[in-house]
């Protein structure tokens, strides 16, 4: 398996296969749906080493057989692991994997590539165009910063904006199929984001929908009782600490931790800590900073659909 990785013959038959069948996978992208295009859209915008499909697609087709011998030699001249084990093992497992790591690959202390998040500090608008007649629109919010207790808020602030903006815009007002008020990550940046599809209104009118319905929300909030507040948190904190089904699950758990040099490997016992403490006076004053900043700094993504009128306000990306 891992031998292959750097050493394994390549052949233009096979070459050629992988290579067709991966653009054709790429370019297959302007098919999805389109809050889906957008939503990968925000993602595009704001992680760094991310591109859109279609760019993979075209830097992808001139490459040649040639070009992957050559990346192939390259690449694994110089190798960092980063791994863990769990699970039925012991000790000994875990030096004969150290010493088939060493004895494969040439291993080196190298610093890794870590992808950032771009910080949303002014209005940004970002048009994409989708062959489709529905308009699609997603506004991000951005956290302050990527601590732990950011994270706990806008992640509680989801919890309880996701029903009623559902009700209101979807119910209500029958805009779209997709509605949606989600706790977004760009790596380990999140923020609040709201997501809507609709066949009925353009972009522009969806925008100024969600923030006449945050206006409402602020003093639905206000008056929310403390027990159905609690009742948010404890739903909440119940997902964040539900045993995982298998050690798969585990598995993708730990390695998240891993990722984000968490080596505790206990960030959900901690998030469900910071959400437990959260008070209602805190989660009002985050609401009223979603409510400004609708107006300043966050990014939208878009598509037009049939419709004409767009978001206007802010840098177009």
């Amino acid at each position: 398996g891992w031998k292959a990785l750097g050493s394994a013959e390549l052949n233009q038959t096979r070459f050629d296969f992988l290579k067709a069948a991966l653009i054709k996978d790429w370019q297959n992208a302007t098919k999805e749906r389109p809050y889906t295009q957008v939503l990968s859209a925000l993602q595009n915008t704001l992680r760094s080493g991310r591109w859109p499909r279609a760019t993979l697609a075209s830097a992808l087709t001139p490459v040649t057989l040639a070009d992957l011998k050559d990346f192939q030699a390259k690449v694994f001249n110089h190798v960092a692991v980063k791994g863990m084990l769990h699970g039925n093992i012991d000790a000994a497992d875990t030096a004969a994997l150290a010493e088939l790591l060493n004895d494969t690959f040439t291993l080196r202390n190298q610093t890794p590539h870590r992808a950032s998040a771009r910080t949303v500090s002014t209005a940004l608008i970002h048009k994409v165009v989708i062959d489709h007649n529905d308009a699609s629109i997603v506004i991000h919010i951005q956290d302050a910063d990527d601590s732990f207790s950011s994270r706990a808020k806008s992640m509680l602030a989801a919890q309880i904006l996701r029903p009623e903006y559902f009700r209101e815009l979807r119910t209500e007002q029958q805009l779209g199929y997709v509605v949606s008020a989600n706790n977004q990550a760009v790596v380990k940046r999140s923020g609040i984001t709201f997501i809507v599809q609709s066949p009925a209104k353009g972009a522009g009118y969806l925008e100024a929908a969600t923030i006449e319905f945050m206006d409402r929300f602020l003093a639905y909030f206000a008056g929310m009782e403390d027990a159905e507040f609690a009742q948010h948190k404890a739903g909440l904190i119940a997902r964040l600490l539900e045993a995982p089904k298998n050690l798969g699950a585990q598995s993708q758990l730990y390695w998240r931790d891993l990722l984000d040099d968490h080596l505790s490997f206990d960030s959900r016992q901690q998030m469900a800590d910071l959400i437990e403490q959260l008070t209602k006076a805190e989660l009002s004053t985050f609401f009223a900073s979603v409510r400004e900043r609708l107006s300043g700094d966050r990014l939208i993504v878009f598509s037009t659909g049939q419709f004409e009128d767009e978001p206007s306000r802010g840098m177009q990306l």
